[in-house]
Parts: C-alpha cells; structure tokens; sequence
C-alpha cells in the first residue's frame, strides 16, 4: 500500500494530518516532518486501531523471538 499523509488547514489555521499505509510508529516520522514544514507542533494525537494492533504484534512476536532463543540457549 502507498504511504500516504492528508492534511487539512481549517479556516482557523489548525492544521489536521492523518497517514495511510502505515503501520506502528512508522507514521511518527512524518507527523515530526509536517511540524517543521509547518512551523507547527502536535497539541492534540489519537492512534489507529491498526497502529495498536500493529503494536501488540510487534511486541508477541518479539517475546516469541525471545522464548525460542532462551529455549536454543539452554538446549
């Protein structure tokens, strides 16, 4: 999937960003980007339900990782 960011400058000035095609933190990169494009700085976030379950798969399967080599370890 294309690694997307929408960014919408409302009529008071805020400006709001949403990625697409990222999982995890992989988006945080941008968001930092678009701050110093912008001059701006994050006042309020919210993750994707994709980015937490991105998250939670990332971390079972570094404790899997870990138990198999705590297992070849000790065999």
């Amino acid at each position: 999937m294309t690694k997307r960011l929408t960014i919408r400058i409302r009529s008071d000035g805020s400006i709001e960003a949403e990625t697409h095609g990222m999982t995890g933190s992989e988006c945080l990169p941008y968001i930092d980007t678009l701050e110093r494009l912008t001059d701006s700085e994050t006042v309020d976030s919210w993750f994707t339900a994709e980015f937490a379950e991105t998250e939670r798969h990332q971390a079972a399967t570094l404790r899997d990782s870990s138990r198999q080599q705590s297992l070849d370890d000790r065999g």
